[in-house]
């Protein structure tokens, strides 16, 4: 019999801390970045066995417009979800959460997976989420040897167009400028609202000395950007972006490999290359640098039963707010970007 019930951010931290299988969204500074961003609320629950703690769901309580207010493990990333002691625990966990957010009234939005590649890629379907995952060698010149030749020349390429790239583990004012200039021009080209600049202030301020941005520039030009965060054994790069305009000189492939050789130099050898959906242009991309499929899984609260989401099309509405959000000047949706973007949980 699982019990659940709201646990504090100390006791919290204590149990994620040593769990093998939290990711670095586990960690509790994701909720406190959401929090003090957004203003949403956060809530950790504890899941009790015989009177001991055998599990902990992080979790931001979202108050959405005209709807319900939902729980969601975890906002603005491929994956949240119970991380028990003891997995054979997990389904009677989800059980408990799932009877408990009910009773609440409130609609509950879970996301799990786990750090395991998928080998056999045939039961996939085309558009499916995954994450891209990669086991990294703990050295840099060997990680370069590694991979194919035509990986290494494109990586090669971007140096001999000039582009430069700079690790920066605490970034200034100026900084956070350049990667949220691209970022939010990469954004708009995709018809897609921007996360505010405070979210990535926060993310840095919270994640401290386990965060990193790397910028990679052009003639002095920033033309890219990405940010990392990761716990003692794993790293995931939930945000990365080049303008279309440099795309001949390969500034992409610069910047990621200088992500995972960061990566490797401060000890770290899973790599989460994030989420794509199965056959997609970024699945195919990050497939090149030898990162495997690892399924996840999106669910929410139906008769007091957590079934999965299904990924369809994308609706032709969704399609021409698209269209209409690409023409707009950026000036105008990075001002009404973030006002939308913190309501939409994806």
């Amino acid at each position: 019999m699982i019990n659940i019930k709201e646990i504090t951010p100390e006791v919290y931290e204590s149990f994620i801390a040593s769990h093998e299988e939290a990711s670095p969204y586990h960690n509790k500074a994701w909720c406190e970045a959401v929090t003090t961003a957004y203003g949403f609320g956060m809530k950790y629950f504890g899941f009790m066995k015989a009177g001991e703690l055998v599990g902990v769901l992080p979790s931001i309580i979202m108050n959405k417009p005209f709807g319900q207010k939902t729980v969601c493990s975890l906002p603005y990333c491929d994956l949240g979800g119970i991380a028990c002691n003891d997995q054979t625990l997990v389904s009677d966990a989800e059980s408990a959460l799932s009877k408990y957010v009910s009773s609440l009234g409130y609609a509950l939005e879970y996301r799990k997976g786990k750090y395991e590649k998928l080998e056999d890629e045939s039961e996939l379907k085309d558009g499916q989420k995954v994450r891209m995952l990669y086991e990294l060698l703990d050295d840099v010149d060997a990680q370069l040897a590694r991979f194919k030749p035509k990986l290494r020349s494109q990586i090669k390429k971007a140096m001999k167009n000039g582009v430069e790239a700079e690790v920066i583990s605490l970034p200034n004012s100026d900084q956070f400028d350049e990667f949220y200039s691209v970022f939010t021009t990469n954004m708009r080209d995709l018809g897609s609202p921007v996360h505010s600049l405070d979210w990535f202030k926060e993310i840095f301020r919270a994640y401290s000395n386990q965060a990193f941005m790397v910028l990679v520039r052009f003639e002095g030009k920033c033309v890219g950007g990405g940010i990392v965060i990761h716990t003692k054994s794993k790293a995931v790069i939930p945000w990365a972006s080049t303008l279309r305009s440099h795309n001949k000189l390969a500034p992409n492939m610069l910047l990621y490999w200088e992500v995972l050789s960061e990566v490797i130099r401060r000890g770290i050898i899973q790599f989460d290359f994030g989420r794509s959906g199965y056959n997609e242009g970024t699945y195919r991309f990050k497939k090149q640098w030898g990162a495997v499929p690892s399924p996840i899984t999106w669910q929410h609260l139906e008769d007091v039963k957590l079934v999965d989401d299904i990924a369809g099309e994308k609706s032709a509405a969704r399609a021409k707010v698209e269209k209409i959000w690409q023409t707009l000047p950026v000036s105008i949706t990075s001002v009404v970007g973030p006002k939308i973007r913190k309501y939409i949980s994806l």
